[in-house]
């Protein structure tokens, strides 16, 4: 069993390419533009914008757990 921990994003995206044999779980910050979104870049949901030269690090935790 995995247990995830992703503190630092508020979303977790759970992807994979068709026919691939791997499955990526990634934090996310920010998501596609949602349907029907026809606002400012700068308006989009879960966007950080950073001061030039400012860095920010975000974390994921992952621990396999016995059953």
């Amino acid at each position: 069993m995995l247990e995830i921990d992703f503190p630092d994003t508020p979303m977790l995206g759970i992807w994979q390419k068709p026919g691939a044999r791997y499955l990526c779980i990634e934090p996310w910050a920010g998501i596609a533009d949602p349907v029907g979104f026809d606002g400012d870049f700068t308006e989009k949901p879960g966007l950080m914008i950073l001061e030039v030269g400012a860095e920010r690090s975000f974390r994921m935790n992952i621990r396999l757990k016995e059953r």
